[in-house]
């Protein structure tokens, strides 16, 4: 048998195994480790011809070169027939508006959250105008069928998926945590999604509606058409060689939605919180993520684990694209450490993951995915989600990654430089006066 064959026949088996998985309702769990292959199985899925339903949300979904890959293959699987609805912040950036509407046209449904609309009225009262249209949707989510699905950190834009190099070679890579789910649980986020999408429909006016059913100008079709073509003819190429997005699964015995509406009392943060400060005794609690701004409840679930003899590990990125965030960091690191937490800053691969890994009060081992950063804002603010899963095998897989990357130098390791500090650590402060008082008073907003 030739090298070809072999290679064929694997990926013929693995997609078998794929279907039986998913027809026999098996409790699985697929970890995309790399941008690659979180890109994969969203084709992978969109092109599968047992497809019929998807719904979507995201936070951001951008005109360029990977969210026009995305809008082609939604397209691709609309045109087969599949029912497409999907969920964005604001709007489609960088696009012209008239791009709903052909979207739509071809089958595919979008509702916008909070959709920025400056009056006169914003620019007489800035502050009020800000924490309006600073109330966004973050969450992340992508549902076959309404049982297979994908979750995790991405949004669609070329920055989230940099090793497409064909597509952005200029980009850096991020480093992310997204999983494929199948089974018991999934339930949660399809009635989560339905929801959102009937609030969201709710809200609509006539105005709206008649907006939305104006037909698409035969110019302004063919510019749409002119636009799309070179991410349809990638698209066609990509689909040929796929990469193995299944290789790396894992059973779980549970799994629940961790969730909260803002105005509703509660958050999902505070469940987070709650599973952090109740952690068993003596285990190890991890929190990977990209963005963190201490605030009362964050300060308060790390010092209730500390105090339950419960090490806590938090792994940051040195530096952060948004300078009020590098701010915040340069400002709160001292006082993490002081509480007691051992901090890890990424050296050379920042993260955008959202990632907790602990032991709860019984003992079991959780893993929880989550859309949301550690701040003020997804506390209070914004729409966010997440996933407890109940999985022991992914939560040993995580920690010796973690522990592989330590052991690798992945982390600053001089104290000096901020790579791994423990509870006796003397940080000098090294924010400035200026950025004291900025972090203080913005700081509810970040």
């Amino acid at each position: 048998m030739t090298t070809m064959a072999r290679k064929l026949l694997n990926v013929l088996l693995v997609a078998y195994l794929f279907f039986l998985q998913t027809a026999l309702g098996a409790d699985i769990i697929y970890d995309l480790p790399t941008p690659i292959q979180s890109i994969d199985a969203r084709l992978s899925l969109l092109s599968d011809p047992d497809t019929k339903t998807v719904d979507f949300s995201t936070y951001e979904l951008v005109y360029d070169e990977a969210g026009k890959v995305f809008i082609a293959a939604l397209i691709r699987a609309a045109e087969r027939g599949v029912h497409i609805r999907g969920i964005i912040d604001n709007k489609i950036t960088d696009a012209d508006p008239m791009l709903v509407n052909y979207l739509r046209e071809k089958g595919i449904e979008l509702n916008f959250h909070n959709p920025i609309k400056f009056s006169g009225y914003d620019f007489l009262h800035p502050i009020k105008a800000f924490q309006r249209y600073n109330r966004r949707l973050h969450d992340k989510m992508f549902i076959v069928n309404s049982r297979i699905f994908l979750l995790g950190d991405k949004n669609y834009a070329n920055k989230y998926y940099p090793q497409l190099k064909n597509i952005d070679p200029s980009a850096g890579y991020v480093k992310g945590r997204e999983i494929v789910m199948i089974g018991y649980g999934v339930n949660d986020y399809v009635r989560y999604f339905k929801g959102m999408w009937n609030n969201y429909e709710g809200l609509k006016t006539e105005e709206d509606i008649a907006k939305l059913n104006e037909p698409v100008p035969e110019p302004m079709r063919l510019k749409f058409e002119k636009q799309l073509r070179a991410s349809f003819i990638w698209l066609a190429k990509r689909m040929t060689r796929l990469g193995n997005w299944r290789k790396n699964q894992f059973s779980y015995e549970a799994a629940h939605l961790v969730s909260g509406m803002p105005g509703s009392g509660a958050s999902t943060l505070d469940a987070i919180f709650q599973k952090i400060s109740y952690a068993k005794p003596g285990s190890r609690v991890l929190v990977e993520n990209g963005y963190l701004v201490l605030f009362p409840e964050l300060k308060s679930a790390i010092r209730s684990a500390i105090k339950n003899n419960v090490e806590v590990v938090i792994n940051l990125n040195l530096k952060s694209e948004l300078l009020v965030i590098q701010k915040a960091l340069d400002v709160d690191l001292e006082e993490i450490i002081e509480i007691g937490a051992k901090v890890y800053l990424n050296r050379y691969r920042p993260t955008h993951a959202k990632v907790i890994l602990l032991e709860n009060a019984i003992g079991e081992k959780e893993v929880i995915v989550t859309s949301a950063n550690f701040d003020p804002r997804s506390y209070n603010i914004n729409t966010e989600s997440g996933f407890s899963i109940k999985s022991p095998s992914l939560h040993e897989f995580y920690w010796s990654e973690f522990n592989d990357r330590k052991g690798g130098k992945a982390f600053y390791q001089k104290a000096s430089m901020c790579q791994s500090f423990y509870s006796n650590s003397l940080f000098p402060g090294k924010a400035s006066l200026s950025s004291r008082a900025l972090v203080k008073m913005i700081r509810s907003q970040l």
